[in-house]
């Protein structure tokens, strides 16, 4: 599987951070593949992480988000992460809870073992807000962007 990851702005800072995190998991735990996608134009991306970045991922600048349509099929992209894009409009999408068989607590109880259906859909969902403030109306609104943004 291959997933895309956008960041605006390549820095030292909160989303780069977080995104080399994924990328970097996403690679080594889950043994996909990352591409990163950042924001050529934007005068805070600083040469130092964009080659740290370099040194793991392909990297690809690109002048706008919806650039990133051009590379779907070239890279054959699975999945966009779209964590900034979403986070600028109020929507959190951190994980906060993993399969209970990636715990060290859990060894003994699944050494050995397959889950093929969890490793199936692990590597397909986006992890969005789900709790009791999250009305109906906004989930429509969650859901109506996220279609928007990955078009």
């Amino acid at each position: 599987m291959i997933i895309a990851f956008y960041i605006n702005e390549m820095n030292f800072r909160g989303v780069a951070n977080s995104t080399y995190q994924y990328s970097l998991f996403n690679k080594t735990i889950l043994k996909n593949k990352s591409i990163i996608f950042y924001n050529k134009k934007n005068r805070s991306n600083k040469k130092e992480v964009i080659e740290k970045f370099k040194k793991k991922f392909k990297v690809l600048a690109v002048t706008d988000f919806s650039e990133i349509d051009q590379f779907k099929e070239k890279y054959n992209l699975d999945v966009i992460y779209v964590q900034r894009e979403l986070r600028k409009r109020g929507i959190e999408t951190n994980q906060v809870h993993f399969r209970n068989d990636r715990y060290s607590i859990f060894k003994k109880f699944v050494k050995g073992k397959k889950f093929p259906n969890m490793d199936y859909l692990e590597n397909k969902y986006l992890v969005l807000p789900i709790h009791h403030k999250v009305s109906e109306k906004d989930a429509r609104y969650i859901s109506s962007l996220i279609n928007k943004l990955t078009k």
